[in-house]
């Protein structure tokens, strides 16, 4: 059975293609479906692991914000640290209470989620 855990990603899906060289970050459930993601990309794995490390500290005692997009009717979080959005949701939610629950989820899962080295970029 998986465990939750973070995952990087290579390339970048707000930057550039695969193969850039730049890396984000995902919370993956224990089934395997995303809880969250890096709200950014950064240059290399050492400073997206040193973005997973401020969140697994912080994830808790972050500022949380939701969002309804009219033009979907979908809701989505973010988290910010310090006035820097840190992470976001992977997807939109229907319902607004199950945007709030994805992220307490994530928030929960955060701390202790180890990285999936097998996976790293």
């Amino acid at each position: 059975m998986a465990h939750m855990r973070f995952r990087f990603v290579p390339g970048a899906r707000l930057l550039g293609p695969v193969g850039s060289g730049l890396v984000g970050w995902r919370l993956l459930g224990g089934n395997n479906r995303e809880l969250g993601r890096s709200a950014t990309v950064y240059p290399n794995a050492e400073a997206a692991a040193t973005s997973v490390a401020r969140v697994k500290r912080q994830a808790a005692e972050a500022t949380s914000r939701f969002t309804l997009d009219r033009a979907s009717g979908t809701w989505s979080w973010s988290l910010d640290l310090n006035g820097e959005v840190v992470a976001i949701s992977g997807r939109g939610f229907r319902r607004e209470r199950e945007c709030r629950y994805n992220l307490e989820q994530f928030r929960i899962g955060a701390p202790s989620a180890p990285f999936d080295e097998r996976e790293a970029a």
